[in-house]
């Protein structure tokens, strides 16, 4: 499953599937009733409001339409807080990359296309403050012991290597038996 938030707030009046359902690319997953005005929101696009239901417009003539307006397009911050992550451009795992490490992406300067803020960004900021703390812990150790220390360098390991290790560490468990035979 996957979680898909809306930029709109409103009262969800009808939900267009159950959980566990698989729904086409391009159907609507639910109707929110996000504007006072009396006009309806249908996951997320516009549509207008008639009396015995929703009227939504083709996902062709939208298409054609946002390629008509692209230069005064203009993302809503409808229900958007300030200091949320929501509205920095962002990819989901650089959203989950600054939340793991307790980053707020509204502090980083994105240096991707319109100012998204890319995993470089992240990756960048997170080995700045470790080479700030291991600079601030080196100079502690230099005044407190006068012996010279080796740190031990922490690598994380991800993806294929990650399961590798977890592979070769498995095999560890497993009986073995070595047999030998020497000839003169």
């Amino acid at each position: 499953t996957v979680d898909i938030t809306s930029r709109y707030d409103g009262k969800v009046e009808k939900l267009c599937g159950v959980q566990g359902d698989m729904v086409e690319v391009g159907s609507p997953l639910m109707f929110i009733n996000a504007a006072s005005d009396g006009t309806k929101i249908e996951d997320g696009n516009e549509s207008s409001n008639v009396e015995e239901g929703y009227v939504s417009e083709s996902a062709d003539n939208m298409a054609a339409d946002n390629l008509r307006d692209e230069e005064s397009f203009e993302i809503p911050n409808v229900g958007v807080e300030k200091g949320s992550n929501s509205k920095v451009f962002a990819s989901p795992a650089v959203r989950r990359l600054s939340m793991e490490n307790g980053l707020n992406l509204t502090s980083i300067h994105g240096s991707g296309k319109d100012g998204r803020v890319l995993k470089s960004d992240i990756v960048q900021l997170l080995n700045e403050r470790n080479e700030e703390s291991m600079n601030t812990l080196s100079m502690e150790s230099n005044e407190n012991q006068p012996t010279k220390k080796s740190l031990d360098e922490v690598i994380s390991i991800g993806g294929y290597n990650r399961i590798m290790v977890n592979a070769m560490e498995k095999t560890l468990q497993v009986p073995h038996m070595f047999y030998s035979d020497k000839v003169d």
